[in-house]
């Protein structure tokens, strides 16, 4: 093909530099448009710590005692449960108010002598100071996100079904439904569909914790990117600009924001 053009280059006396930008584009080949777009892949020069990924079914499998901290940073601690049958939950009491989102199973929480049948999909707030304990006839997991900031909870404790955090959901457009609204934090349910192909980037002036329930794609933060699939933690650094793409499946992110 390149010799094809070469009578050409030479008949209309283009300058050198012309003739040599036109012979490396021929070089190229015409192929380019039928090349499978690239995978948005991570950046080795990133250090900065802005954000944390988790899987759960990877941790699961290493939790001894019931209970595996996730991680701990200044606004929130993050850890997962795992009870197989006929276990309770053993913790002491705590200061801090707590967000109990039950990834699998059903169980009874237990808040101050009050008994909630839990399972998959319910998010459970409960004030600091009281006591709190999570027990399954069968087996139950459960991500448990204990808040440095208190006093966001008004009432002992709220239960939210699935029911009520997906409410919103519309198969056509990118929805935010946030269902728990306090003074200094929200906690919410994102949900993406795939004709939409994704989101903006956001920046927060706020840490967030992202569970995904549903679906599947790729998650940007701060330069980096990892593959996101149901049980997927992550946890973003406040002012790391994040956005979601190349969904393959309508996605649903359980989101915590601390304000």
């Amino acid at each position: 093909m390149l010799f094809h053009y070469l009578p050409l280059i030479h008949n209309m006396k283009y300058s050198l530099f012309t003739s040599i930008l036109i012979l490396v584009l021929l070089a190229c080949g015409s192929d380019n448009d039928n090349m499978p777009n690239a995978d948005v892949t991570d950046d080795p020069q990133n250090t900065d710590p802005s954000f944390e990924a988790f899987e759960i079914d990877q941790v699961v499998n290493e939790i001894t005692g019931g209970y595996q901290e996730l991680l701990d940073r200044g606004s929130m601690s993050v850890g997962l449960i795992k009870l197989k049958s006929e276990e309770t939950s053993s913790r002491s009491q705590t200061t801090l108010d707590e967000v109990f989102f039950i990834y699998s199973g059903q169980g009874i929480l237990t808040v101050d002598g009050n008994e909630l049948e839990v399972k998959e999909g319910d998010a459970i707030v409960v004030m600091g100071n009281l006591d709190s304990n999570l027990s399954t006839s069968d087996s139950i997991t459960a991500v448990l996100i204990s808040l440095k900031e208190n006093g966001f909870v008004r009432t002992n404790f709220k239960r939210y079904s699935r029911d009520q955090t997906s409410r919103l959901k519309d198969g056509n457009s990118n929805t935010w439904n946030p269902f728990m609204q306090e003074p200094n934090v929200s906690f919410g349910l994102y949900s993406l569909p795939a004709i939409r192909g994704g989101d903006g980037t956001l920046f927060h002036d706020w840490d967030e914790l992202n569970i995904i329930t549903a679906g599947n794609s790729r998650f940007t933060m701060g330069g980096q990117s990892v593959n996101v699939k149901p049980g997927t933690i992550v946890f973003v650094k406040e002012g790391t600009g994040h956005f979601f793409s190349q969904i393959g499946e309508d996605i649903d992110i359980m989101i915590l924001w601390e304000q």
